[in-house]
């Protein structure tokens, strides 16, 4: 028996093996550093400094408008085509801006694109939707932004299309 056969094989084993476990340890990283990943936050705004919110049961609880906050969590590029606002019924809402939603927006790697919507704009939509009979006060509303390849990222918010008409109600009514 050669036992120089023996261990070439056995090395020539081993070697396959670990070329095998290489190739495979950097098509999984690959894999997992090459997300696209958007994180939506939606946040009510006040923006006289002298005008303080107060609770439900205090005198004035108005915002003045509706931030959105698109931040690009992932670790590819990742250019917007478009942001709509949605019922259960489908598009409810579109945002289009020309100064601040040049389309398609590059949002680089943790970039945040911050864009601000008057609150009566979107408490008139709202409250109008409800006028027509388009909606229900009680439906809920999601944020979609949609990217060049077509991938939607949602956002549900957390208060319903009557929180809205009521405060646009309260601003017809002052």
């Amino acid at each position: 028996m050669d036992w120089n056969i023996i261990w070439q094989a056995v090395s020539g084993v081993g070697t396959l093996l670990a070329v095998i476990t290489a190739l495979s340890i950097v098509k999984y990283e690959n894999h997992l550093n090459n997300k696209k990943k958007i994180k939506i936050r939606w946040r009510l705004g006040y923006l006289h400094l002298t005008r303080k919110p107060l609770d439900k049961y205090g005198e004035d609880n108005l915002f003045d408008h509706l931030a959105l906050f698109i931040t690009n969590t992932g670790n590819r590029v990742i250019f917007i085509t478009s942001i709509t606002f949605e019922n259960e019924n489908g598009t409810f809402f579109t945002y289009v801006k020309k100064d601040e939603l040049n389309t398609p927006r590059k949002l680089d790697v943790e970039e945040c694109l911050t864009l601000h919507i008057p609150a009566d704009e979107f408490c008139k939509e709202c409250y109008s939707r409800i006028d027509r009979g388009l909606c229900n006060a009680n439906e809920s509303i999601t944020i979609v932004v949609t990217d060049t390849v077509g991938e939607e990222y949602r956002h549900k918010i957390e208060n319903n299309i009557s929180f809205y008409t009521e405060h646009y109600l309260s601003l017809k009514n002052k």
